[in-house]
């Protein structure tokens, strides 16, 4: 019984590390296809809209401390050379 704990004790440590990484890769992909996807957004609605400045802004909300992203259009803002 003792042999059979130990045989799977040694099993887990070595598959442990192998799914933490394949459980990381997948979170890169899935924010990597996120990003790509915003992006393919603010390019599409550009085009549409025949807007000059639209985009994507990222940045890290204080009051949550987590990455957003918004679309943001800058045709509307006011004029900074005055």
């Amino acid at each position: 019984m003792v042999v059979v704990i130990a045989i799977i004790a040694i099993l887990l440590s070595l598959v442990l590390p192998a799914i933490s990484t394949m459980w990381h890769s997948a979170q890169v992909r899935n924010s990597h296809q996120k990003v790509s996807n915003l992006l393919r957004l603010a390019r599409g609605r550009s085009l549409t809209l025949q807007h000059i400045a639209y985009g994507v802004l990222f940045y890290v909300d204080p009051t949550y401390n987590r990455q957003v992203a918004v679309f943001i259009d800058a045709t509307n803002l006011p004029d900074s050379s005055g």
